[in-house]
């Protein structure tokens, strides 16, 4: 409007031939201080919601950033190392206003600030707010603090989502995870006894050979996960992966970050990386364990959901077709 320079404007980047200009950083509101989102404003389309376990579901954010230094994400980066969170009061004031049965909490990392996390289940039970929930939760905040997912199962976790990552203690090392295979153990141990299902989620290092590929596959399955994911380790700009290995990556085109396509250098082949990729999806998971769950929601919600799988598995042996 003014015809001024866009420089003093703090929290934006600003594009010029050498690259982008960065301004003063800006730092976030008070998440407390934020309205609640206006959802008649998506009314039409709720009913296409869903994840691959919940429909219909409505999403609420109560925290940014994670405690966790990961050096493959860049959660905790964005938010200059801070966990940022609001209030136990404002979140169930928002959750009287959602009308869907199922919620996903869709932090970063939901269970970070275990205090917190107590006083909100309370208040959710206090205010005789029945609903399923989904959430992010580490692999040692189920293990150190077992009695509060014990607690959210009674009011309703149905499903935490779990960056289980590797199958070795060196690898998880590497990644400054901060967690050990023997916590692992522990942490699926503890979520079924609570009936809770786990969405463990494993990483595949480019650099896998096929013995690397045989020891995941073994583990999961020793594991006996009623679900799992593999995605494959990817330098996302604004990691510490990122920045030592940048000189590495084999392709910059955007539409390659989608946690399929292998960014740096494979030590197989890729078709054959590829390939392995999508045997871990197959193999890892018998469909007997998974069945029970997909049988909840009737045959046209199974055939949906092995849709999806058969997408999965159909772009993981295309992938190497696309650099």
């Amino acid at each position: 409007e003014t015809g001024g320079s866009l420089a003093p404007i703090k929290g934006v980047a600003i594009p010029n031939p050498g690259g982008m200009a960065f301004s003063e950083p800006r730092p976030y509101t008070d998440l407390n201080e934020l309205p609640f989102p206006d959802r008649t404003l998506t009314a039409p389309y709720r009913t296409h919601y869903f994840s691959e376990w919940f429909k219909p579901l409505a999403s609420v954010r109560t925290s940014l950033g994670c405690t966790a230094r990961c050096n493959f994400c860049a959660l905790w980066s964005i938010t200059g190392g801070k966990y940022l969170r609001r209030s136990p009061e404002s979140v169930v004031e928002e959750l009287r206003g959602v009308a869907e049965p199922n919620v996903f909490f869709c932090d970063d990392e939901s269970m970070c600030d275990v205090k917190r996390m107590d006083r909100l289940a309370d208040l959710i039970r206090e205010a005789g707010i029945r609903k399923n929930y989904f959430l992010y939760g580490r692999v040692d905040t189920i293990v150190d603090h077992p009695e509060l997912f014990a607690k959210w199962a009674r009011i309703g976790l149905a499903q935490v989502f779990v960056g289980m990552e590797e199958c070795s203690d060196e690898r998880l090392a590497a990644m400054k995870k901060g967690v050990t295979i023997a916590q692992q153990e522990q942490a699926v141990k503890i979520l079924d006894d609570l009936g809770v299902m786990m969405y463990a989620s494993y990483m595949v290092d480019p650099a896998y050979t096929r013995a690397d590929f045989r020891n995941l596959l073994a583990h999961v399955r020793r594991l006996k996960h009623k679900y799992a994911t593999f995605t494959v380790l990817t330098p996302l700009p604004g990691t510490e992966l990122y920045a030592a290995r940048e000189g590495e990556l084999i392709s910059r085109k955007p539409e390659l970050y989608d946690m399929i396509h292998a960014l740096l250098p494979t030590t197989l082949p890729l078709r054959e990386f590829n390939e392995e990729l999508a045997n871990l999806w197959v193999k890892a998971v018998p469909f007997h364990r998974v069945l029970p769950t997909l049988a909840r929601f009737g045959l046209r919600g199974m055939l949906i959901r092995i849709r999806l799988f058969s997408r999965i598995l159909e772009k993981a042996r295309a992938a190497h077709l696309d650099y």
